[in-house]
């Protein structure tokens, strides 16, 4: 078995895309990807459809490969960025509480299971301005995936009040023990 996502996650990314290249860059970076993506991602997309996680890292990879790629880190964080402002204006805005960054984040792991199946969330109030968070026992984990919740995280904070937001990210694919987020904001 394998980590499987939500397909508003895939249907963000193609939005995103879209934005940004048209509708022929989409067909550009689409196009890059093995012919059973490229078919999949062309057809229906269900948001509450069940997609591999491993089908978004090839397409997050191949976006990156066109914006940036020199850097495709950045381009995974602005994808979870502007994933959760999709996502915060469409579902998630009644879970923010003004000024208070800490109550979107104790409420990360039930919005994880919106998107994911498998794996541990925790959450931990470091401090007023300080949140650290753990995903472990992820069965598949990947570069783009963590890179764009760090993003969807440093949107969570900024839409609760939280300035200056840092998201320091830690990979089980570097050799850490969990994926874990250590996040710092001002308010």
């Amino acid at each position: 078995m394998e980590t499987t996502i939500t397909g508003k996650t895939l249907l963000a990314r193609l939005r995103f895309i879209e934005q940004r290249l048209g509708a022929g860059g989409t067909r550009r970076v689409v196009g890059r990807l093995p012919a059973a993506d490229q078919k999949l991602l062309g057809g229906i997309i269900l948001p509450v459809g069940r997609y591999p996680l491993v089908l978004n890292a090839r397409l997050d990879g191949a976006i990156a490969e066109a914006l940036d790629p020199g850097n495709p880190k950045r381009v995974y964080r602005l994808l979870g960025r502007s994933s959760a402002e999709v996502n915060f204006d469409q579902f998630h805005a009644t879970l923010i509480a003004r000024n208070d960054p800490h109550v979107i984040m104790s409420r990360i792991g039930a919005m994880r299971r919106l998107y994911y199946e498998d794996g541990e969330f925790g959450y931990e109030r470091v401090g007023p301005t300080h949140a650290h968070i753990f995903v472990r026992n992820m069965l598949t984990v990947t570069t783009p995936d963590c890179e764009s919740t760090a993003g969807f995280y440093e949107v969570a904070i900024a839409r609760s009040g939280g300035r200056d937001v840092l998201v320091l990210h830690r990979c089980r694919l570097d050799g850490a023990r969990d994926c874990t987020f250590d996040c710092s904001w001002r308010l």
